[in-house]
Protein backbone atom coordinates (compact mmCIF):
# COMPACT_ATOMS: atom_id res chain seq x y z
CA UNK A 1 0.00 0.00 0.00
CA UNK A 2 2.79 3.00 0.48
CA UNK A 3 3.70 1.99 -2.76
CA UNK A 4 0.35 2.90 -4.68
CA UNK A 5 1.07 6.10 -2.22
CA UNK A 6 4.34 7.06 -3.56
CA UNK A 7 2.95 6.54 -7.20
CA UNK A 8 -0.02 8.60 -6.81
CA UNK A 9 2.12 11.34 -5.11
CA UNK A 10 4.64 11.35 -8.19
CA UNK A 11 1.59 11.42 -10.37
CA UNK A 12 0.22 14.42 -8.65
CA UNK A 13 3.33 16.30 -8.74
CA UNK A 14 4.11 15.49 -12.28
CA UNK A 15 0.69 16.43 -13.15
CA UNK A 16 1.35 19.85 -11.00
CA UNK A 17 4.62 20.16 -12.74
CA UNK A 18 2.95 19.71 -16.41
CA UNK A 19 0.32 22.04 -15.57
CA UNK A 20 3.24 25.04 -14.13
CA UNK A 21 5.03 24.30 -17.13
CA UNK A 22 2.42 24.50 -19.89
CA UNK A 23 1.30 28.00 -17.85
CA UNK A 24 5.55 29.18 -18.41
CA UNK A 25 5.20 28.40 -21.98
CA UNK A 26 1.82 30.44 -22.48
CA UNK A 27 3.47 33.53 -21.03
CA UNK A 28 6.37 33.09 -23.24
CA UNK A 29 4.15 32.80 -26.25
CA UNK A 30 1.80 35.89 -25.44
CA UNK A 31 5.11 38.23 -24.22
CA UNK A 32 7.18 36.94 -28.25
CA UNK A 33 3.42 37.51 -29.87
CA UNK A 34 3.56 40.93 -28.70
CA UNK A 35 7.31 41.77 -29.09
CA UNK A 36 6.39 40.60 -32.95
CA UNK A 37 3.74 42.84 -33.32
CA UNK A 38 5.51 45.82 -31.62
CA UNK A 39 8.16 45.16 -34.07
CA UNK A 40 5.86 45.25 -36.57
CA UNK A 41 4.10 48.56 -35.71
CA UNK A 42 7.51 50.31 -35.33
CA UNK A 43 8.83 48.95 -38.72
CA UNK A 44 5.85 50.43 -40.71
CA UNK A 45 5.47 53.84 -42.14
CA UNK A 46 3.74 56.63 -41.21
CA UNK A 47 1.57 56.43 -43.86
CA UNK A 48 0.54 52.79 -43.16
CA UNK A 49 1.64 51.22 -46.26
CA UNK A 50 3.48 48.62 -44.55
CA UNK A 51 7.02 48.75 -46.06
CA UNK A 52 9.82 48.58 -43.51
CA UNK A 53 12.77 50.72 -44.55
CA UNK A 54 10.89 52.89 -46.60
CA UNK A 55 11.78 56.48 -47.04
CA UNK A 56 9.65 59.39 -45.24
CA UNK A 57 7.96 61.88 -46.84
CA UNK A 58 9.38 65.22 -45.63
CA UNK A 59 7.39 66.86 -47.44
CA UNK A 60 8.87 69.75 -49.41
CA UNK A 61 12.42 70.53 -49.28
CA UNK A 62 14.37 73.49 -49.67
CA UNK A 63 18.31 74.45 -50.25
CA UNK A 64 20.34 76.14 -46.77
CA UNK A 65 22.94 77.68 -48.23
CA UNK A 66 25.08 77.30 -44.58
CA UNK A 67 25.08 73.41 -43.98
CA UNK A 68 24.97 72.89 -48.45
CA UNK A 69 22.01 70.34 -48.10
CA UNK A 70 18.44 70.13 -48.15
CA UNK A 71 16.40 70.47 -45.50
CA UNK A 72 12.71 70.28 -44.59
CA UNK A 73 11.10 73.34 -45.17
CA UNK A 74 9.65 75.18 -42.30
CA UNK A 75 6.54 76.79 -41.81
Amino acid sequence: MPQLMIVMAAGVAAYAGYRWFQKQMDRAEAAAREAESELRRRSTTPSGDGAPGAPKDLGALEWDEATGTYRPKRG
